[in-house]
């Protein structure tokens, strides 16, 4: 997906630029079944008529406003290929022989290894022979944060959080034994730590909380006495200087005002007010005129908080559409696992927001819907 690198030998090697060769020769040779399959699923739809109409609403502003027409419809261009290729896995994972035992499977294997892969880069960086994201600012011993071949802890963080969840459900469903979870948990704990990424921290161990703790009440105190404790040594061990706080964690803790995400979202809804287009937004792209404006911030055309950027993007009634779209698309959601899953998803884009032009994003959202379908089919009692 764009944001994970495969590999990087003075290249970066993206698992979409492997993936999308692959997904195009497996339509011809199924003759579109995929595509065709998921389209007839959406198209009567009303959430599909709202999607089309932010979607004609950014491409109105992007060309008659934006101040980057050139630029910003190539990100128009992006996002609608991208809206494609989501439909593509949606009818690709829809498929009868991808059952929860595969999903069970992918989860358990892909969170394992990834999280193994952010040790070995972390033993890497201890010798010298690596520089993981953010080195010589941040992690421990000031040696970064591995995020394996994500590029950035933040998205790593959606991966482990998404396909945690799922171990987490078919272990309280009685699916993995008490040996493979415990190897599981093992992994995971030392892949978050080392990464240092505080959403994915916060919601493994509320979804540990919720699902493999489900109706356990003395095991649920024992875990929130133990997150207790251990959030008070670390505000004494910072207080008397025995910890020294990393530079992403120092924002977070002791000078929130000055956290660059809350900085940026100031700063991006006051020039969007400056900029008069509160309706309809300045137009996708137009994030980057700010870079003159603020040249001591790195300004791209996205942003971590999605609704600040929509906001730029396509104003007050983008959205609004887009928060009918989010709000009618949880109602679609059958399962307990489906709505958690949704809801920590939303929650992460407004932290690491991968929409519009992230492929993860595209991947990710049809995967949470066809889970929850097939969850409620294979397994009753929901």
């Amino acid at each position: 997906m764009s944001g994970i690198t495969l590999i990087n030998i003075g290249v970066n090697v993206r698992v979409i630029h492997v993936l999308l060769p692959l997904i195009f020769f497996g339509l011809l040779i199924v003759r579109f079944r995929w595509l065709i399959k998921a389209f007839n699923k959406i198209k009567r739809l009303k959430l599909f008529k709202v999607y089309l109409v932010l979607l004609l609403i950014l491409l109105y502003t992007t060309l008659i406003i934006s101040p980057e027409t050139v630029s910003g419809f190539k990100l128009w261009m992006t996002l609608f290929i991208n809206s494609i290729l989501g439909l593509v896995f949606y009818g690709v994972l829809l498929e009868q022989k991808i059952n929860i035992s595969f999903f069970n499977n992918l989860s358990y294997l892909s969170v394992s290894i990834i999280s193994l892969i952010v040790v070995f880069q972390f033993v890497l960086s201890v010798l010298g022979f690596y520089e993981p994201h953010m080195f010589g600012k941040n992690g421990f011993f000031m040696l970064g944060r591995p995020a394996a071949f994500f590029g950035d802890p933040g998205w790593l963080a959606y991966w482990l959080i998404i396909f945690s969840l799922i171990v987490f459900e078919n272990r309280r469903i009685g699916i993995i034994s008490t040996f493979n979870f415990s190897l599981f948990l093992i992994c995971i704990l030392f892949g978050l730590v080392i990464s240092q990424s505080r959403v994915g921290i916060f919601f493994i161990g509320l979804n540990f909380y919720l699902l493999v703790l489900h109706k356990k009440i003395s095991k649920k105190v024992l875990l929130i006495l133990i997150g207790v404790l251990a959030g008070a040594l670390l505000i004494v061990g910072i207080y008397f200087g025995l910890l020294k706080i990393p530079e992403n964690l120092y924002y977070d803790i002791v000078k929130l005002r000055a956290n660059p995400r809350f900085y940026d979202a100031v700063t991006i809804y006051s020039e969007f007010v400056n900029s008069g287009n509160i309706w309809f937004g300045n137009g996708l792209g137009s994030l980057d005129r700010l870079v003159e404006i603020y040249p001591w911030r790195n300004y791209t055309d996205s942003h971590n908080v999605i609704f600040i950027q929509m906001l730029n993007d396509a104003g007050i009634i983008g959205v609004f559409v887009l928060v009918y779209f989010i709000y009618k698309l949880k109602k679609r959601l059958k399962t307990r696992i489906g709505k958690i899953m949704y809801v920590e998803f939303i929650i992460l884009l407004c932290f690491h927001n991968i929409f519009p032009y992230f492929q993860l994003f595209w991947f990710l959202l049809p995967l949470i819907f066809v889970l929850d379908r097939k969850y409620e089919e294979e397994f009753k009692f929901y």
